[in-house]
């Protein structure tokens, strides 16, 4: 009974180590960014008061909705995704705080490109009262 397990534990091995080394090779085919490297880049600011917002997530959808690139804006409110691919996307942009921005980017793009400058619009939310009891 040992003798089995050991022979098969040994095939067990041998599998795990072939499945570590092929796992990068895998997972790195699995991602292939547009070898153009096209940009998208642009500002996020508050509808209101003009100032940029720091750390809106920018993500680009594809049209299964698979995420195609994402990045975070920067304390002036740039951003930019690279390597855009060439099919119609979604742009969404969000941020604790503020209506989420929508809108369908064209495919075709050559080079590097802005959306200009997205204003954020303000959502006031009401939160509910909430008491605390000690006991």
């Amino acid at each position: 009974m040992l003798k089995a397990f050991c022979t098969n534990f040994a095939g067990v091995k041998h599998y795990l180590f072939t499945l570590l080394v092929l796992s990068p090779l895998l997972a790195a085919a699995q991602v292939k960014p547009h070898p153009g490297g096209h940009v998208l880049s642009g500002k996020v600011i508050d509808a209101d008061t003009k100032q940029p917002i720091h750390a809106a997530t920018i993500v680009l959808l594809r049209r299964d909705s698979s995420v195609a690139g994402e990045v975070i804006s920067q304390a002036d409110g740039d951003f930019a995704l690279k390597n855009l691919p060439e099919a119609p996307c979604v742009l969404q942009v969000s941020v604790v705080g503020y209506k989420t921005y929508t809108r369908t980017i064209s495919g075709g793009h050559t080079g590097s490109f802005g959306t200009g400058t997205i204003k954020l619009v303000p959502v006031a939310t009401q939160m509910q009262e909430v008491a605390v009891v000690a006991r």
